[in-house]
């Protein structure tokens, strides 16, 4: 444990994401994607309560995952067709 902060072997790899389609910005190459999602809210927590510390190991006997909880509210966004 003296050593996790600065060991080459400790896992610090992200693991948890969440992948969305973004809003069509319009008017570049491609074809139409259609709607996509903007970012409301995004929040993390390892400790089982509802906060997030970067530096704590986990799992721990409090939270028993080797992953974070990652939520996000997205909201829905529709192309206009004003010009």
């Amino acid at each position: 444990m003296a050593e996790c902060a600065t060991s080459p072997l400790t896992d610090r790899n992200p693991k948890d994401h969440v992948v969305f389609r973004a809003p069509s910005t319009g008017g570049g190459p491609g074809p139409d994607r259609g709607p996509g999602f903007r970012v409301n809210l995004v929040t993390r927590d390892n400790t089982g309560d509802g906060n997030f510390m970067p530096d704590a190991p986990f799992p721990t006997l409090r939270f028993p995952s080797d992953h974070a909880v990652v939520s996000v509210e997205l909201e829905l966004q529709h192309e206009s067709n004003c010009s």
